[in-house]
């Protein structure tokens, strides 16, 4: 393996590897908002993080500890690499002067690499992968990637010295109630399709104003309660009895098997945020019928005010915060675009060994092509 990377402190004087020659700033664990495709690993004496839409095999580092490092620095980067970050870590910080500097790497075991590439892609899998009924991609079987996270941990436990691993490696991330209420056998798309984009409340005898669908932010609530598609998410705002309401309905996550909201916890319903351009932010509390999110909530929205709806769960990860949707969007679909291109190639011949291979299906991509979905 081959290639180079550049190497840099902080301020607060953590080393930071990123590679060269990507077509876009690397992700590292000091962005102030990490997106979707970030693959993280905590790992003795710092992070490593990788983008799932990256070709390169080589991770961004954040060492906080360079001394724990040492133990796997070497056997990621090479044996110059981890002298020069050693040597970096114990100069006085100079606030004038940081310079780069660039190193060729030589990794002392390529199999590690690719090992723990492929366990920050389980690990990413774990709680990124987009289940969508409505875009036909099938749900993971979160037992089989959780025991192939297991196994990677073994074979990476150079990574791990003195850490949780198995926490590190995010395996339990979801609450726990969603695992019993998550079918193992989730219906097929063709069962989905009425429920996708359709309205699940009842506005007979109301005059429908407007109405729209779209997308919602991953980061807001945790895998397994809302489907991933970018048209799961509809709105209409009704004018019923003297009063506008906006009726919200939000298709579950493929899988989800609970009759309605009384098998829910209440701490895992997820809300509706209903933005109108100059009117207040509105919650919208959802109930579950059958596959379907659905809530009402009375709205000062016009139909010439643009209104936006956001999912969250309260008090779970990121808190929906204002960014580039049109950007976040595009992320969510080359995201889409990856996995199917990995499922698609379950059957051929182009993917190789996983030792060395991180980009060969793991177990449960194998078992979700099987699936009648």
């Amino acid at each position: 393996m081959s290639g180079s990377i550049r190497l840099r402190r902080t301020p607060a004087g953590e080393c930071v590897i990123t590679p060269t020659g990507t077509d876009s700033p690397p992700p590292t664990v000091l962005a102030d908002e990490p997106d979707v495709d970030v693959a993280v690993l905590e790992v003795a004496g710092g992070h490593l993080t990788w983008s799932v839409l990256a070709d390169t095999p080589i991770a961004c580092a954040v060492l906080d500890d360079v001394e724990a490092a040492q133990s796997w620095l070497w056997a990621l980067y090479g044996e110059r690499v981890a002298v020069v970050v050693d040597a970096l870590a114990i100069e006085p910080l100079d606030p004038d002067e940081r310079p780069e500097q660039e190193l060729p790497i030589d990794p002392v075991h390529p199999d590690l690499v690719a090992r723990a590439h492929r366990l920050a892609f389980a690990q990413w899998a774990l709680r990124w992968w987009p289940a969508s009924a409505i875009d036909d991609i099938p749900p993971l079987d979160r037992g089989l990637l959780e025991r192939e996270i297991t196994e990677l941990i073994e074979e990476c436990d150079q990574l791990f010295d003195g850490i949780d691993a198995a926490e590190a490696a995010g395996v339990a991330d979801r609450p726990g109630e969603i695992d019993d209420l998550v079918d193992s056998e989730p219906g097929t798309a063709r069962d989905y399709a009425l429920a996708a984009g359709a309205g699940g409340t009842d506005n007979s005898g109301g005059s429908v104003l407007a109405g729209g669908n779209g997308g919602s932010d991953w980061r807001c609530y945790p895998p397994g309660l809302i489907d991933a598609a970018e048209t799961a998410v509809s709105w209409e705002l009704v004018r019923i009895a003297a009063r506008t309401v906006v009726e919200v309905s939000v298709v579950a996550a493929p899988g989800l098997d609970a009759p309605d909201s009384s098998a829910m916890p209440t701490h895992l319903l997820p809300r509706a945020t209903l933005h109108a351009e100059a009117a207040p932010v509105v919650d919208v509390d959802l109930q579950l019928l059958s596959d379907t999110w659905v809530g009402r909530a009375s709205s000062t929205a016009t139909p010439a005010k643009p209104l936006r709806v956001g999912i969250t769960l309260p008090g779970f990860g990121a808190v929906e915060a204002d960014r580039d949707p049109a950007r976040a969007r595009r992320t969510r679909e080359r995201i889409r675009t990856l996995v199917r291109a990995r499922l698609s190639r379950v059957h051929t011949a182009e993917h190789g060994d996983p030792a060395l291979d991180a980009t060969a299906p793991l177990l449960a991509e194998l078992a979700a092509v099987e699936q009648d979905f």
